[in-house]
């Protein structure tokens, strides 16, 4: 009895033994309803849904099912004793987890479902409700060359529908979902958070996605019960005045209109409001550095962003210090010190201490945006605290498993993100073995002795050592989730932890200080407006300082064919635990965790040769893109890739859509790219590739030299200023040019040398690319082409084909034009007679029956608008695979 009483009660450290069973329980509980959410949502990716089903609903086994499985398995445990009782107790869990799952994440909200019929139509309908938040301008693409302005929303924001209009001017039926609202132009009279207004536009659908890499944004949208969005414009937006909104309505909105007057007076406090622009035009990336000090205080400690962050966010996320730059755990825990400080300072005051602090935690996570990252460390960090007001001494750790729990509960889908993993996994590390780890790194003496450094200096070196271990120990512990979500690492991620740490901590104190202050009374914010500035652009330095040392970021291959993500991660973290462990450790658990981490250093190192390679069997792939209104083609081979076009006339493509879609084809190296006319939908997204993927050669016709030289302002000139400074070389082709890069060969057929003509399109480069075999000669005239890429031809181009190349076929196509029809055109693809046709282009020109009498000829037609990315694989047999990605 004494040895047990013993076992319970805190070690040295001062915290509970790791064997209570309070914190087996709750991790057990954890774990069982973690892995109810992964067997439901791989179940959705095996079975595709009912036919017929709402175009929200991905849930291949309904919820129903799950909670019958649950039901029989919970009856079972009641009926059982012992291990028998714990075993069906922890697959009832499952159960529940999954079906959990598939309700609130794999299926739409009744409501939601209604209006997603509508967007799949993408109908006129008219809706009302409340404006959750003011209608704030949209910031500019981050992209380095922004395509051509178009006419779309200028103003946004998100929106509570209560009723849509069904049949008739009278005829309504009640709905509780939210839409996003994009307000073409200006407006009069903006919305504002809380107004209930009434509006008329076209509903569109949330698209599943179509490149590799992509979220499946229906999942988010299902958990918070999200629609579509509406386009409208200012005057289909109109206020309602009904006497008798309902109680909910009224509730929502003034709740809505109170915090969004709060949330304006604390941007004021700091200074911030004042700076923001309201053109969205006006938000320059490349703003002066008083207003990247203000923004980063804001940013940390309101949550509210502008892009004058950006490059600063880059430089952040670049060295891993993103925590430091979002709202998260540390800034939270950073904000209940200081408020335990200042109570302390009256007096001791017991559990009056914890309660104060909680109750100004729950208002400031009122005052900043409901970010996941914001909510999740409000909410631990209110757990905490509301254990310590009890008076008991509870295990933290099982406190921390029930709020991961309970999180889980309320929004599934963060079982799934980086930053519930680093959050709750690293605080738990810290509570688990956060002092032992410390104790091992800095081991105190065991004998009293003469101390030699003063006691001043003791003092101050008691922190950083802290700040020291616990950087080192988080750094460590994250390094094998961090690569399995975002394929890279930052080495000296500790050193500048360590360095801009105290400077954020700084200005922490500073905002919260100047946030109180400015609540209260304004004009006592203004002395400490200069001393924001000062303090968020030293840190803002601080993280551009350790972004431009070399090897600041570390780039390894990853891709879907070969890494098990989670998999990896999860040998690598429970390595790293047992090797880091306490003393108490075994020695067989340590050569356990050393094997773990043996196996997990040799996996990253044979992806680093393959991943990036074709299958066995492949000589030659072509990845094409789904980029709406443009092209983007990634031809490789066993030693070469290169770009054909990359562009687009929406933004992303350089900045989320290709990286992401690379990162998960295994791609690191693009060796070179062929822009094939100036047209802006072609290249744009090479500005911000480049440096990605080590671009080295461009390869251009004389027709975009011209255009760069005619107007040094244009697109053109700015991607080859912007290779220029990246050392990439440029080449100039023409009909007969054959270029060579690793094992591909490129072939040029168009076009002439003095080809003349007024449109660009005309200028497109047309070639024959091939695999460079030892023991096959290289393509000739007469022989089907492997892969014939055409750009943007039109009927002049044609012509000059037909008339240079008139056995020209192929077995690989690119529809000229992105598949604009003309006789020219359905002549050229007659000709050709090719068996696989890949057409890039955007929603407009899907499923066109002009093209029914070529598309019944060939044997795979891949449109990227809707059949999403498209794969074609050049075999060693001869034989050639093609597939799309949403029928993969």
């Amino acid at each position: 009895m004494q040895a047990n009483a013993e076992r319970d009660l805190p070690d040295q450290f001062g915290r509970p033994d790791a064997r209570t069973p309070a914190r087996l329980r709750a991790l057990a509980a954890l774990g069982a309803l973690a892995l109810g959410f992964l067997l439901a949502d791989q179940a959705a990716t095996l079975i595709p849904p009912a036919h017929g089903a709402s175009p929200m609903q991905l849930a291949s086994i309904r919820p129903g099912v799950w909670f019958a499985i649950a039901a029989g398995l919970g009856v079972g445990a009641t009926l059982c004793r012992g291990r028998a009782f714990r075993v069906l107790t922890l697959a009832w869990i499952v159960a529940l987890g999954a079906g959990w799952h598939s309700a609130r994440v794999l299926e739409p909200a009744p409501g939601a479902r209604v209006l997603a019929q509508a967007a799949a139509e993408r109908a006129i309908v008219t809706i009302e409700g409340v404006a959750l938040d003011d209608a704030a301008p949209l910031p500019p693409p981050r992209d380095a060359i922004r395509p051509p302005h178009r006419a779309g929303a200028m103003h946004a924001f998100d929106f509570a529908v209560a009723r849509v209009q069904s049949s008739g001017p009278d005829a309504w039926t009640p709905v509780r979902a939210r839409v996003r609202v994009l307000v073409a132009g200006e407006h009069a009279e903006p919305v504002r958070a809380g107004s209930r207004v009434r509006l008329t536009g076209t509903l569109l659908p949330i698209e599943p996605p179509l490149n590799p890499g992509e979220a499946d944004r229906r999942r988010w949208a299902n958990q918070s019960s999200h629609a579509g969005t509406i386009r409208v414009t200012p005057a289909l937006i109109e206020p309602v005045d009904d006497a008798s909104p309902g109680v909910r309505t009224r509730a929502l909105g003034a709740w809505s209109a109170w915090r969004a007057s709060l949330r304006t007076r604390a941007a004021r406090a700091l200074g911030y409001q004042d700076a923001i622009p309201r053109d969205p035009l006006a938000l320059d990336p490349g703003a002066p550095p008083s207003e990247q000090g203000r923004a980063l205080v804001a940013a940390i400690t309101l949550g509210q962003r502008t892009p004058a962050l950006r490059e600063a966010e880059g430089a952040f996320r670049r060295v891993g210090l993103s925590h430091l730059m979002a709202i998260s755990g540390f800034h939270v825990v950073v904000l209940t010190g200081l408020l335990l400080v200042v109570i302390r300072c009256t007096g001791d005051r017991g559990w009056v201490e914890p309660a104060v602090a909680a109750g100004i935690v729950m208002l400031y996570l009122v005052l900043v945006p409901a970010h996941a990252p914001v909510v999740r460390a409000g909410v631990m960090v209110l757990a905490l605290l509301l254990s310590e007001a009890l008076g008991r001494r509870h295990d933290r750790v099982a406190v921390l498993a029930w709020v991961a729990v309970a999180m889980l509960i309320w929004r599934p889908l963060e079982l799934f993100t980086l930053g519930f993993q680093l959050s709750f996994g690293l605080t738990g590390a810290l509570l688990w073995i956060g002092m032992p780890f410390h104790n091992r790194v800095f081991p105190a003496p065991i004998l009293p002795t003469k101390a030699r450094i003063p006691l001043g200096v003791r003092m101050m070196l008691a922190p950083l050592r802290g700040l020291f271990s616990t950087s080192l120990l988080c750094w460590t512990l994250a390094v094998p989730i961090v690569l399995a979500h975002t394929g890279h690492i930052s080495p000296v991620g500790i050193i500048a932890t360590i360095a801009a740490t105290p400077i954020i901590v700084l200005a922490l104190w500073v905002g919260y200080g100047a946030l109180l202050l400015g609540m209260i009374a304004p004009v006592l914010s203004a002395p400490a407006s200069w001393l924001i500035e000062a303090i968020g652009l030293a840190a803002v330095r601080t993280g551009e300082l350790f972004d431009r040392l070399p090897g600041s970021l570390v780039q390894l291959p990853t891709g879907e064919p070969w890494v098990p993500a989670p998999l990896l991660a999860g040998v690598g973290v429970i390595g790293l635990l047992l090797v880091m462990g306490t003393a108490r450790v075994r020695r067989m658990r340590r050569r356990i965790g050393l094997a773990m981490l043996l196996v997990w250093v040799l996996s990253l190192s044979t992806l680093g040769v393959f991943a990036h390679k074709p299958g066995i069997g492949v000589l030659m792939r072509l990845d094409t893109l789904a980029v709406g209104d443009g092209a983007c083609h990634l031809v490789r081979t066993r030693r070469a890739a290169i770009f054909w076009d990359c562009g687009s006339l929406r933004p992303g493509l350089g900045v989320r859509t290709g990286p992401d879609a690379f990162r998960a084809l295994g791609v690191r190296r693009v060796h070179a790219a062929v822009v094939t006319h100036p047209d802006v939908d072609h290249f744009a997204a090479l500005a911000d590739l480049a440096p990605r993927v080590g671009l080295r050669h461009l390869v251009v016709g004389e027709a975009f030299l011209e255009a760069a030289q005619a107007r040094p302002d244009a697109p053109p000139a700015q991607l080859l200023a912007r290779l220029e400074t990246l050392g990439v070389a440029v080449h100039t082709v023409e009909a007969g040019d054959v270029l060579t890069f690793g094992d591909l060969r490129l072939t040029f057929l168009h076009p002439p040398p003095g080809f003349v003509s007024e449109r660009d399109n005309e200028h497109s480069l047309v070639a024959v690319v091939e695999p460079i075999r030892r023991a096959r000669e290289p393509w000739k005239e007469g022989e089907p082409a492997p892969l014939l890429l055409t750009g943007d031809i039109e009927r002049g181009a044609i012509a000059e084909l037909a008339r240079a190349h008139p056995t020209l076929t192929a077995r690989v196509l690119e529809l000229p034009h992105h598949g604009s029809a003309h006789d020219a055109a359905y002549a050229f693809v007659a000709r050709t007679r090719p068996e696989f046709i890949i057409q890039s282009t955007g929603p407009t020109r899907v499923h066109d029956p002009r093209w029914d009498h070529a598309r019944a000829a060939v044997t795979r037609w891949i449109t990227t608008a809707h059949d999403g990315a498209a794969t074609v694989e050049w075999q060693a047999d001869g034989t050639i695979r093609a597939r799309a990605f949403r029928t993969r």
